[in-house]
């Protein structure tokens, strides 16, 4: 399917209480005085490495994006601040099948961001990417099975340790609780959360064979009592 501009009004909330509609700049035209091309090798990372760098500066943004077969494509705004219109770095971006990244960036909002944050921010993600940085922070989830309680602890790396709760409940089988304790590294903070989530699937899957029990997801919540 060629790239096609959507009809479609999007709105999200802008932090402050109002709504900021989401746009499609791609076919936008006039002057873009940022571009680059990523290459191949890198495109799989360098977005990762944009919104890393968006996390350690306060940042947020929305974005609209295209998927298709031969082409994936879409606009990503780089918003400094809450607000309707807080200063912002539009970022079109068109990715062929199996290609490099195409970039084209331009300073906007108002007040409209200086161009020397706008470029320093570009070459910022491009260090990033180029140096492999990653954030290494702790992890931890809880894993739900039947059958007997978990006693002690067991590390089955440096880096992940599997532990018992403080209290264990007064009978002995039952619903228990297994506590998972990780060291993880990623590109930024969703980069160690999407890592923490694939190392948890392998550990469920292991422990299951390991104690001929299904393991399951546990989150807190609140509920009345």
């Amino acid at each position: 399917m060629p790239k096609q501009k959507s009809s479609a009004q999007i709105h999200i909330a802008d932090g402050a209480g109002g709504m900021r509609q989401v746009t499609d700049l791609r076919f936008e035209t006039g002057e873009w005085p940022i571009k680059l091309v990523v290459l191949a090798k890198d495109a799989e990372t360098w977005m990762a490495h944009l919104n890393a760098e968006m996390e350690e500066r306060g940042w947020n943004s929305s974005s609209f994006s295209q998927l298709d077969a031969a082409e994936n494509s879409g606009t990503l705004s780089v918003h400094t601040a809450n607000g309707p219109s807080p200063a912002t770095l539009d970022i079109v971006w068109e990715r062929p099948r199996g290609r490099g990244l195409q970039i084209r960036a331009r300073p906007s909002g108002n007040p409209v961001l200086s161009f020397d944050i706008a470029h320093d921010f570009i070459n910022a993600v491009g260090a990033r990417v180029r140096t492999g940085k990653v954030l290494r922070a702790h992890r931890q989830a809880l894993l739900t099975y039947d059958g007997v309680p978990w006693r002690g602890e067991l590390w089955l790396d440096e880096n992940l340790r599997l532990g018992t709760p403080s209290k264990h409940p007064d009978t002995l089988l039952g619903t228990q609780i297994l506590i998972v304790d990780a060291m993880m590294e990623g590109i930024g903070q969703q980069g160690v959360t999407a890592n923490f989530q694939k190392r948890l699937h392998e550990l469920r899957v292991f422990l299951g064979f390991v104690l001929g029990s299904k393991l399951e997801m546990s989150k807190l919540e609140r509920g009345w009592v």
